[in-house]
This record gives C-alpha cells, structure tokens and sequence, in this order.
C-alpha cells in the first residue's frame, strides 16, 4: 500500500522570531527581579487607554493587554470609558424669569466621543459633565416664565 502525504515548505526569517525571545531571555538571565521591571496592564473591553510617557501624550490603546518597561520613563495610562453613560441631576432648585421657584431633576445621558481631549481637558469627567449640565438647566429654565415653561416642555428638552 502507498500512502502520500502532502508537505510544504515555508521560508521564515527567523530574527523576527528570535530576536524578541533572546531579549526576554537575556533580560531574565541578568535582572532576577523582571516583575519589577515590566509592567503589564489590561485595557478591558468599551474602554480606552490614554497613554502617557514623561508627562506627554503619546497614543490612544485600544482593548487588549499592553506591557512597557518601568525604566523607560514616566508612563501613565488613563482608561477612559467609551461607553454611553447617563447622569442622574437630581434636587435643582431653580427660579424662572416671573420669581416661582421650581425643583427639577433631570436626566444626562451621554458618551466621551475623544478620549485624549477628555484626558487633557478635564481631570474628572463625570464631575465636569455634571457641573455643565446644572449650568445650562439652570439658563434654559430661569430665561423663562412659568406658563412659557410648561407649554414648551419640548423646546425645553431640545435646548
């Protein structure tokens, strides 16, 4: 009985394998201590990592696990939460443009669209969002008279 069997022949470069395992290997071979020396972090899934290297930022990390060398530099990564999130304003107490005196809560939701901007721009961004939208209640609401209010709770809404 004949049997054939089916080969094939690859061509690697095998410094492209080698090289990054000869590093780690020597790396092992002369620091005792490497879980001190490299640091692994993860980045789960809806969020984004804001990497951070001497105080600069570097890049934008999406989901997965990344490592970087702790004595490289200063490296920071900020995770970012991409997904929607809602914010609850609740107990305002506001007064319209005709002196009536109004408590209103109210409902935020929303998603961080550029997470460097957010890194760079604001140092908690749940807080910041919150703030800002007290804010406009407070413009939308106290710019109108009572009546006005309640018969445009729509335009109210889209404002």
């Amino acid at each position: 009985m004949c049997y054939f069997l089916r080969a094939s022949l690859r061509i690697i470069d095998a410094m492209v394998i080698l090289c990054p395992i000869i590093l780690v290997v020597a790396y092992r071979l002369f620091h005792k201590d490497v879980e001190k020396s490299l640091c692994v972090f993860a980045i789960e899934h809806g969020y984004v990592g804001v990497y951070h290297k001497d105080g600069e930022c570097a890049k934008t990390l999406g989901p997965g696990q990344y490592s970087y060398w702790t004595k490289m530099g200063k490296v920071k990564v900020y995770p970012i939460d991409m997904r929607e999130m809602v914010l609850d304003i609740g107990g305002q107490e506001i007064m319209t443009s005709d002196k009536v005196t109004l408590r209103l809560n109210a409902i935020l939701t929303c998603r961080v669209s550029d997470a460097r901007k957010a890194v760079e721009t604001v140092s908690d961004i749940g807080q910041a969002l919150y703030r800002e939208a007290r804010l406009a209640l407070r413009a939308v609401v106290g710019t109108r008279e009572l009546d006005v209010l309640l018969a445009e709770k729509n335009a109210v809404t889209a404002e």
